[in-house]
């Protein structure tokens, strides 16, 4: 039984359709579908080497590794790292600072 060419292009087009399919679970499926609250809540086992990381991986991950939730994870990184009394200043942006000091004394992580 010999298949013809519109029955060979219906085929290959049922393939893409089911391609697209699956890519769009997947997509669906996503960590990055999950609250921003929900990522914060992984984050928070993360040590500082391991949340620089996580900030390279993705926009949305590094805009959430730099918003207010995670710069009070960051402040407390810092304080505890070089066991200093933090600025209340609002606006310091505690992944920078950290980041900054991790330079001069030449161990930065990412």
């Amino acid at each position: 039984m010999e298949i013809t060419a519109a029955e060979e292009e219906e085929a290959v087009h049922r393939r893409q359709q089911q391609q697209q399919q699956q890519q769009q679970q997947a997509e669906q499926a996503s960590i990055n579908h999950l609250p921003p609250a929900l990522l914060h809540g992984v984050f928070s086992y993360l040590g500082p080497k391991e949340l620089c990381c996580v900030s390279c991986t993705c926009l949305l991950w590094r805009r959430l590794t730099r918003d207010r939730v995670s710069n009070s994870t960051w402040k407390h990184f810092y304080t505890q790292r070089w066991s200093v009394t933090p600025s209340t200043a609002e606006g310091v942006c505690w992944q920078s600072k950290y980041g900054s000091k991790m330079k001069q004394v030449g161990l930065l992580h990412c």
